[in-house]
């Protein structure tokens, strides 16, 4: 499934880093791309989504960050 993204969310942590270039123990060491809350439009199904899901292109979609972004 590929989502154009229309828009981005900022965290608290993402605010942390901004201006403290860390969150705890969490030290920002090289470039960073905030944002990793995101949602925006299915612009493609692919093959590996079962027929019969509730999935189709221009459906709005979210992705929220699980694990690593």
């Amino acid at each position: 499934m590929v989502v154009r993204i229309e828009q981005v969310g900022l965290c608290g942590s993402d605010v942390h880093f901004f201006t403290h270039d860390r969150v705890g123990l969490l030290v920002v060491t090289g470039p960073l791309i905030l944002g990793h809350e995101a949602g925006g439009v299915i612009a493609a199904v692919g093959a590996g989504v079962p027929e019969g899901r509730l999935v189709a292109g221009g459906d709005r979609s979210d992705r929220p960050c699980r694990g690593e972004c």
